[in-house]
């Protein structure tokens, strides 16, 4: 499929009260807006594909008779599979021998079979053709749906229309319309035969009701929500590069104007995530230099908290600074910490500081200080670290660990193994043991304490011994022994490191174990463990 931005030339061609629609040869087609149908020839020597084409015209003829009702005068007509002009409008239906080349423009993995179809607009140039197998039995309600789709896009104009939830329905004509109304515009790019896109339509329809409470409330800015069927949307999905479904994006005018899109990297399990990950990055670095400013910061947060539930909780990351050039530090480290439902501030005004870490931890003892970076989990409260003075990369390490519980249960969900594999901290220490021996506690309180001091320098997990998805790792590390503790790099910096027995599960032996890897020499390989 293939749409330009080109606007239709003139409503007369196309939008003509209870327009009639019928079928011609193709050889007489003058109608400006025109759907082809392949269907095998009528000389195929094949009797299966001779039904096959006897049912097709049947089964065209039934659907036209049906559309007299319509607002869009249109043609059709029928192409057979010997036509010289069939792989121009349906390379992907083009049978080829074993090892030739497909023709030029395919867009499908396979060659597919009839029936092929092809809406036409002749005023733009632009066409509508499903690259995927319509089965027989798929055939009418597929041919419904499409003509429904190519003449919603016919009579589409450049103003913003909205579905019966309030979400925009976008497109190529009005999406520049969607970024001048909104400074962002959440984009769900979706197809509608697929069951996952259908099963993000009402998140993103959810979404939009909290964004707009949100905004509503005055805690937050206003985003537009809208969703793209990229079958009607073509070149929409090739400029925003979509290559599977559905996909969001956040769309906004660049600086020369254009209109362009951020890939979403927040979950899109719930609509709580969603709205979480929308909030945090669109807000960014968000300077508090008032008390409306931080209390309405910290409903903000509260909100999110409310919403997200039982699901995961916030987490503020509260800079304080007495130089401009800290700032700078902080937008810096924003850009890369700011996600998912984590927040970021930076103020000047300790008092204002104080306030915010009050009332987002609920801590009344905590007191902000000059020059401090501060995060709250509900995990770990409040924690703090002195802002180094030339150590970024240091204090995105120790950001991001802070941000996660000290010492984590190993968790095989892909939401833990991509949050480290995409992260700062490119090394893992984990202690497996027996979780129901008697001393299990005191060796995950000496790794607690390790963790705790050395915050960032790895990822902090522990697992029973008997957990088989950590077989590997064992496996690796050539353990012979439990408990164990395992230091492993990610990046494959170095060979996995470890100690075991019951009497090396102290604070000095993890310790040591810590300090040797960073004398490691580098592991020539290149695989990542």
């Amino acid at each position: 499929m293939r749409f330009s931005l080109t606007t239709v030339v003139a409503a007369s061609l196309a939008c003509v009260a209870h327009a009639t629609q019928t079928i011609v040869e193709y050889d007489e087609l003058k109608a400006t807006f025109r759907c082809i149908i392949a269907v095998p020839s009528a000389t195929d020597p094949d009797p299966k594909q001779v039904k096959r084409r006897e049912k097709l015209i049947k089964l065209t003829e039934a659907h036209v008779a049906a559309q007299q009702e319509s607002l869009v005068e249109m043609e059709w007509a029928y192409m057979e599979s010997d036509n010289a002009e069939f792989t121009r409008f349906f390379p992907n239906h083009v049978p080829v021998e074993e090892g030739e080349e497909r023709p030029p423009h395919t867009t499908s993995d396979e060659v597919l079979v009839t029936p092929g179809i092809r809406f036409m607009n002749l005023a733009t140039g632009d066409y509508m053709s499903p690259n995927w197998d319509i089965l027989m039995h798929q055939y009418p309600d597929e041919l419904k749906r499409l003509s429904k789709d190519f003449s919603r896009w016919v009579l589409q104009g450049d103003g913003l229309t909205r579905d019966d939830d309030g979400v925009m329905i976008l497109h190529s004509k009005n999406l520049a319309e969607a970024t001048d109304e909104y400074e962002t515009v959440l984009a769900n790019f979706y197809a509608p035969w697929c069951k996952y896109s259908q099963a993000m339509l009402p998140l993103v329809a959810e979404a939009h009701t909290e964004l707009t409470k949100l905004y509503d409330q005055g805690l937050f800015v206003k985003v537009g929500v809208g969703n793209v069927n990229v079958d009607e949307e073509a070149e929409l999905k090739d400029t925003h590069e979509i290559t599977s479904y559905p996909t969001l994006k956040m769309v906004y005018d660049n600086d020369d104007g254009s209109v362009v899109s951020d890939t979403f990297e927040g979950s899109t399990d719930s609509a709580a995530e969603i709205v979480a990950h929308v909030a945090s990055t669109v807000g960014g670095l968000t300077m508090i230099d008032s008390k409306d400013v931080a209390s309405k910061y910290a409903k903000l947060i509260a909100s999110i908290d409310t919403l997200l539930g039982d699901v995961e909780s916030p987490t503020l990351v509260l800079g304080t600074y007495t130089a401009p050039s800290q700032v700078q530090t902080y937008t810096a480290l924003a850009k890369k910490v700011v996600s998912g439902s984590r927040f970021m501030a930076a103020t000047y005004d300790m008092q204002l500081a104080t306030s915010l870490l009050k009332e987002v931890s609920g801590d009344k003892k905590v007191k902000a200080k000059k020059d401090m970076v501060y995060v709250y989990t509900k995990d770990n409260g409040v924690l703090s670290l002195k802002l180094p003075s030339y150590d970024d990369e240091f204090l995105l390490r120790w950001v991001s660990a802070a941000s996660v519980p000290t010492v984590e249960r190993f968790n095989p969900s892909t939401k833990q193994g991509d949050r480290m594999r995409s992260g700062p901290i490119g090394t893992i220490l984990m202690l497996v043991g027996a979780e129901s021996h008697p001393d299990f506690a005191k060796w995950k309180a000496s790794i607690t304490a390790v963790a705790d001091a050395r915050r960032g320098e790895a990822n902090y997990l522990f697992a029973d011994e008997k957990e088989p998805r950590i077989m590997g790792i064992v496996e690796a590390a050539q353990v012979k022994t439990f408990p164990a503790a395992i230091l492993i790099s990610m990046r494959g910096d170095f060979e996995p490191m470890i100690v075991e027995g019951k009497s090396e599960m102290t604070e000095s032996k993890l310790n040591g174990l810590l300090d040797s890897a960073l004398n490691a020499p580098l592991n020539p390989g290149t695989d990542e463990f």
